[in-house]
């Protein structure tokens, strides 16, 4: 039981409360007790309340997360997220999206189930024309990057790796474009495309032979241009052997015991036999020079060797009958001739037998005569022209008769 006592001080009053009996004061400390024993235990349920909490909130945020597929280089892989766009997400994810192709859209939403495709690309260097271009690229071959770049490429064109090659990082392809050629091989020509870089590799391309005997322009090394003309000149340098006949010769001997004008054979004779090298230049098939380099004997030639008399003759070596006549001289071979004689002999496998022809009614054929300068000899022959002291005499070649010309000679009449 309390009990209230009143003190007035000025305006105010203190209330005081009336001193607890013993059994009162610990019945109040009984109370506090039970008071600070629920007040301990309170702290302990608000944390396992707040953790529920946190769990079931977090449960709940999981499940408000959209279910986005990422394949990459044909890899799925299945990610949560709370992301409202694909760029986002691959940001998130650590892809640039300059260097790797994106499907869909980067602007795309993102929603429940959504698959977005990351392909990596690759940088490549491509080469056409001279220039070079690096760009990224998720083509799988080299033919694929060529197209997509709106590359056309010919047959005749060079692409280095080819088209069916697979792309790797960092690959470089060049694209050499074929161009006109002229060759002109021994006067023909032809246009073939290339894409050479000199002549020498434009020719072995080819298969386009040549050797250090040959004339090639431009110089191999000149790197070849558009329309060029490409000139091959073929020289061949080869080695004839051939062997000739050496022809015989005659040799004249003075012969004291024959009576001049007379001749008469010692040895026939015979022809030898030289075997001659020839270098021969052809260009282009055709003989330019001929060189001999080399003669040697095979046959020794043996002149023919004739006796000419130098006796001059004795009263006693001929006739009383002497006569001057005009002299011509003809061959074997002279116009109008048979190579016989009207006596029968065959002058032209005898061509230096001492035969006259004469006119029958002054000199009888058959007889044997000595003319001045000529030598004994038999009136063996006859002719149109030949009348009265005229007489004509066999000389064996053109060039004797023609030296004999026309004489008046004296003749003796000798048998």
């Amino acid at each position: 039981m309390f009990y209230f006592s009143y003190v007035s001080v000025g305006r105010h009053i203190e209330r005081k409360s009336p001193k607890p009996t013993e059994n009162e004061e610990d019945k109040n400390m009984m109370n506090l007790k039970k008071e600070r024993l629920v007040r301990t235990k309170r702290p302990e349920m608000t944390v396992a309340t707040i953790g529920l909490t946190i769990l079931i909130g977090a449960g709940l945020y999981q499940g408000t997360k959209n279910e986005v597929h990422l394949v990459v280089d044909g890899k799925e892989q299945t990610i949560l997220t709370h992301k409202n766009k694909v760029e986002q997400v691959i940001d998130m994810m650590g892809y640039d999206p300059q260097e790797n192709y994106i499907l869909p859209a980067l602007d795309t939403k993102v929603k429940d189930g959504l698959q977005v495709i990351i392909q990596p690309a690759k940088n490549i260097t491509v080469k056409v024309d001279g220039k070079k271009i690096e760009h990224f690229t998720t083509a799988k071959t080299v033919g694929e990057v060529l197209e997509s770049g709106g590359v056309t490429i010919s047959r005749l064109d060079q692409v280095v790796p080819a088209v069916s090659t697979e792309l790797t990082e960092d690959l470089e392809i060049e694209v050499t474009r074929a161009f006109p050629v002229t060759v002109q091989i021994s006067g023909k020509k032809q246009t073939i495309y290339t894409h050479s870089t000199t002549v020498a590799d434009f020719l072995k391309a080819q298969n386009i032979q040549y050797d250090s005997n040959d004339i090639v322009t431009p110089e191999p090394t000149k790197i070849l241009e558009k329309n060029d003309v490409v000139k091959i000149i073929r020289v061949q340098k080869i080695t004839d052997v051939v062997e000739e006949t050496i022809q015989l010769k005659t040799e004249k001997k003075s012969d004291s015991t024959l009576l001049s004008g007379s001749e008469k054979v010692i040895r026939q004779g015979k022809s030898g036999k030289v075997e001659k090298t020839y270098e021969i230049v052809k260009v282009d098939g055709k003989i330019r020079n001929k060189k001999l380099i080399k003669e040697t004997i095979v046959k020794e030639m043996e002149p023919k060797i004739i006796a000419v008399g130098t006796k001059m003759p004795s009263r006693g070596d001929v006739a009383a009958k002497e006569m001057l006549v005009t002299a011509t001289a003809y061959t074997p071979y002279c116009t109008g001739c048979s190579g016989t004689t009207a006596t029968g002999l065959n002058i032209r496998q005898n061509p230096n037998m001492k035969v006259i022809a004469v006119d029958p009614a002054v000199i009888p054929l058959g007889t044997k005569v000595y003319v001045d300068g000529y030598g004994y000899a038999v009136a063996g022959d006859t002719g149109s022209a030949i009348k009265g002291n005229k007489i004509d005499i066999l000389m064996p070649t053109k060039q004797e008769a023609y030296r004999w010309g026309v004489k008046t000679v004296k003749i003796r009449i000798v048998g």
